[in-house]
């Protein structure tokens, strides 16, 4: 269990199965006390990927991904140890939709980010008067609405 809160966005490091090091950030703020968190792994240039959750066996990538199993250690911030046990096909979950795009459009490209609002978005915005135009459309077609 957390010894401290774990406040969104604490760096997270660990190994690998092939102890590669792997980087993340606490996806979401923990108590003390928690006995599991959510790591989003660090997705850039330098780091191995970890391409797992929501995609077939044939197309995942687990290179950048913690190491399975049980007994593996991460750190916290740098400071703290933790022992975890972690199933890599089983507790990946993508956090990341493409309907929160939509949803989020708003404080992403218009009200909180450098250069806002970005100019292609405002015009789509002032056309469909909807932060979430894409969102309703995709909703309105799955449900076979207009």
């Amino acid at each position: 269990a957390l010894s401290k809160a774990l406040p969104k966005g604490t760096p997270i490091t660990g190994l690998s199965d092939n102890n590669r090091a792997v980087f993340g950030t606490a996806l979401e703020s923990a108590s003390a006390g928690a006995s599991s968190i959510k790591i989003q792994y660090v997705v850039d240039d330098s780091s191995a990927p970890c391409f797992v959750g929501g995609l077939a066996s044939a197309d995942q990538v687990h290179d950048g991904c913690l190491a399975d199993g049980s007994g593996n250690v991460i750190t916290i911030n740098g400071e703290d140890k933790y022992s975890y046990s972690y199933g890599i096909d089983s507790d990946n979950k993508n956090a990341r939709t493409i309907q929160g795009f939509s949803t989020a459009a708003q404080s992403k490209m218009f009200d909180d980010c450098p250069g806002c609002p970005y100019k292609d978005f405002e015009e789509f915005y002032n056309y469909y008067g909807e932060f979430d135009y894409a969102n309703q459309w995709v909703t309105a077609a799955l449900l076979g609405e207009s």
